[in-house]
Order: C-alpha cells, then sequence, then structure tokens
C-alpha cells in the first residue's frame, strides 16, 4: 500500500497489486493548533488585516495549501518533498510526515497517523508577510496588504521532540517567535522581536482513554507554565538552532541553517546560536 498527497487536498492510498487508488482522508486544519487564541494572536499579520465586518481569520480558515513555484529556493526547500514516511517525533512509531505550504508566504508541518487515520500534530513553523516599501513608515510592509500601516511581520516556530517532564509519554514543545518590521526612522535595519510564546504538548494514551473522546493518539495541548518550559529547554540545552526544522534541504546549501529563520535582520541573538 503506498500513499499520495492530492494537492494537500486529502492524503489518499494506492493498492501496488491492484493498481486501483483508494479513497484516503480529507486533511482540514488540526483544531488543536487553531482554537487557542493566543497562537491565533500570533499569526495574525496585523491589527488592520481582519475586517471587523466579519469573521475571516488567517490561521484558521485556510487550509493547507500545496503550491510551489518550481526552481525556487526559500524556506529551505522543506515543501519539494511534500509526502514522507517516517519516526519524525522519536517515538518509535512512523506517521506520514507532511511539508506543506504556499511559496515563501506560509510553511505547515503536519503528523499524521494512518493507524489512528487522523492527524496528530501540527504546526505552522513559518509565515512571511513583508515587503521593502520605500516611503512608508516602515522599512516592510505586508506584501498581501500593501498599505502604509500595515507592518510587515514574519513568525516562525520551531519543534522540539522528547521527553521532557518526567512521565514515560512523549513531549513536544513548540517555540514560537513573531517578529515586526522596524520604522523607517529606525537607525537599525530590519525586524524587532515583537513577542514569543512556549507550549507543551503531550501523547498520553492512558489519560485519553479515560476521557469522553477516547483515544486519538494526538499530542494534546498541556496546561504547563511558559517558564517550566523554557527550564527544560535550558535543562537539556536545547536553543532555537536545535528546533525542528532548522536545516536546508535545498541544492548547494544541504545542512545549512534555513535562512529566514536565522536571519541576523531579525535581530534577536537566539536565532544566531
Amino acid at each position: 500500500m503506498y500513499f499520495w498527497l492530492f494537492r494537500a487536498g486529502s492524503i489518499n492510498k494506492f493498492n501496488l497489486s491492484s493498481g486501483a487508488n483508494i479513497p484516503g482522508w480529507p486533511l482540514t486544519r488540526w483544531l488543536p493548533e487553531i482554537t487557542d487564541p493566543v497562537i491565533k494572536d500570533l499569526y495574525r499579520p496585523g491589527p488592520t488585516w481582519v475586517d471587523n465586518s466579519s469573521d475571516w481569520d488567517p490561521l484558521v480558515n485556510e487550509n493547507y495549501l500545496q503550491e510551489n513555484e518550481e526552481g525556487a529556493q526559500y524556506m529551505g526547500c522543506l515543501t519539494s518533498i511534500p509526502l514522507r514516511y517516517g519516526d519524525v517525533e522519536n517515538d518509535q512509531q512512523k506517521e506520514l510526515v507532511l511539508f506543506l505550504g504556499a511559496f515563501e508566504y506560509k510553511q505547515d508541518l503536519v503528523i499524521f497517523s494512518p493507524d489512528r487515520q487522523r492527524i496528530i500534530f501540527s504546526m505552522r513553523y513559518a509565515l512571511q508577510d513583508f515587503i521593502s516599501f520605500p516611503g512608508s513608515k516602515h522599512q516592510y510592509i505586508q506584501r498581501t496588504r500593501q498599505r502604509d500601516n500595515n507592518i510587515g511581520v514574519r513568525v516562525y516556530a520551531k519543534a522540539f521532540f522528547g521527553q521532557f517532564d518526567g512521565d514515560e509519554f512523549p513531549d513536544i514543545v513548540v517555540w514560537r517567535k513573531r517578529y515586526e518590521s522596524r520604522e523607517a526612522s529606525d537607525s537599525v535595519s530590519g525586524f524587532g522581536l515583537y513577542k514569543q510564546t512556549w507550549q507543551h504538548f503531550e501523547r498520553d494514551l492512558t489519560a485519553q482513554a479515560a476521557s469522553e473522546t477516547g483515544i486519538t493518539g494526538e499530542y494534546l495541548p498541556q496546561d504547563t507554565s511558559e517558564s517550566m518550559i523554557q527550564g527544560w529547554l535550558s535543562a537539556n540545552e536545547l536553543t532555537w538552532q536545535k528546533g525542528y526544522p532548522s536545516t536546508s534541504e535545498c541544492q548547494d546549501h544541504e545542512g545549512e541553517l534555513i535562512p529566514e529563520m536565522h536571519d541576523p535582520l531579525l535581530n534577536d541573538p537566539d536565532v544566531l546560536k
């Protein structure tokens, strides 16, 4: 049995023996990622982005996409091979791992379990909405809505896989950073760190078995303080560059740091270590 991706709209199966395509599963956004208001706000390009007369939200209402420009090298070229199979979270179980995105604008990491027939973890690891616009108040404004008051933004996320809280269940820590453009009058070029968050996910099948929903196999958000999570990273000497993803797969740049996520123009010492 083989799996194939239909323009990021669904995962389908192919029976090599019979040559038959078998309907699989639709890919809709993973609810634990899009229901947290703090995380949703991190990915909002700006306060004027959402029309007050509508409920449209860029993280919630945009499904996973797979749109690439042939030959373009951005965000480490990870979306050039959008469908993979392996054990990315080191839990001794293999899943489908998808790198989906729309050009350089946004990129999503999706882990799908064929056994559970569902997404068990998802993370938008990049949202980049900026363009240099001389004469505006800021050095960069939003590419998608080129108005002077729409500040250019860059949001990146790194995942750390392991067992951090001392129990037997596998954990994922997500460290997110949001940057906004500096003003044109600023003597420093580039962006400034606007906000960062730390979030803990755990796959506790024992707790899931006792819940109303039953065992889903998902990594679910935990009520863990950010100071506790930062302590775990520090104790394990896990820096930004050691998070996932970090290294490029672009031709002639394999193994190098993904430049966008470690850009000196972010003016953030964290990304350089």
